[in-house]
């Protein structure tokens, strides 16, 4: 392969970087067969030109790498540690009562 050829095919990493998103997302993007990809030199690559033409609106909804977590989803992690916090509290408090 010469080097014209490598300079048309991107990494993973590479391609996250160009796009603004994570590795994750164009792992998925692979398997999914939204994006075609091959092999060189033991390392998943993909053409360069196929991720300028990779429409991201096709992807799975989340957020862009970088980007803040929207209140409404903070919202929800923060009741989700709260209900996690109080089931082990009551779950503690039982089993002390029970060895007594």
């Amino acid at each position: 392969m010469s080097r014209d050829d490598l300079e048309n095919y991107l990494t993973v990493t590479q391609a996250a970087r160009l796009k603004g998103v994570s590795r994750q997302t164009v792992y998925a993007a692979i398997e999914d067969k939204r994006l075609p990809h091959a092999t060189k030199l033991g390392r998943t690559v993909v053409k360069r030109a196929d991720v300028l033409a990779w429409d991201l609106s096709l992807s799975k909804p989340g957020r862009k790498k970088g980007q803040p977590v929207s209140e409404l989803h903070r919202a929800r992690i923060s009741e989700g540690i709260k209900a996690n916090w109080q089931r082990r509290k009551s779950s503690s408090t039982t089993n002390k009562s029970d060895k007594h």
